[in-house]
């Protein structure tokens, strides 16, 4: 039986992926997880050709829940694509309307996006979501939380950019 639980510690990911007419494909981590949790830990993750990061839930069988991820260094991912679509977060966790984010935790990460006005973590998609915890990151970029959350806890982030969907000082 396999377990729940899954550890990615230490790794060092850089330049994956490719690109076909003007898009960038292939992400440094591609998850999904409904039990267990799945812990995202100290790694680093640079000019990828998609996202750093990006866990996903699409139909009944890809949820986007139980994770933490934590002290990771993520920046430019998307830079690797020279095209039009260069839009890749460096942290991206949710999709779809049937299966909402839950049980996340971002803590202690490091983000820079292509500049303040560029996406560096998205969260949510377009289902109602339900908790996340943003702790001690530091994000250069927008930060965006799609569409409504249940209950967010945020304290001792640093934003350089624009925080679209919730209040930045976690009230």
């Amino acid at each position: 039986e396999l377990s729940p639980e899954l550890l990615l510690y230490g790794c060092i990911f850089y330049a994956n992926g490719y690109e076909l007419s003007g898009t960038g494909h292939g992400h440094h981590v591609y998850l999904q997880n409904r039990d267990g949790t799945k812990h995202i830990v100290d790694n680093v993750l640079a000019h990828a050709f998609g996202f750093g990061i990006h866990a996903y839930a699409d139909n009944d069988t890809y949820y986007a829940q139980g994770y933490e991820i934590r002290g990771n260094v993520s920046f430019q991912n998307g830079s690797a694509t020279s095209g039009e679509s260069k839009l890749y977060d460096n942290f991206m966790i949710g999709h779809n309307e049937s299966h909402p984010v839950a049980r996340l935790e971002l803590r202690e990460n490091y983000g820079w996006a292509q500049g303040p006005g560029e996406r560096d973590v998205r969260l949510g998609w377009n289902a109602p979501n339900e908790d996340a915890k943003l702790l001690d990151n530091y994000f250069v970029g927008m930060t965006i939380f799609q569409p409504s959350w249940s209950s967010v806890e945020m304290s001792g982030n640093t934003f350089y950019g624009e925080v679209q969907g919730v209040d930045p000082a976690g009230r």
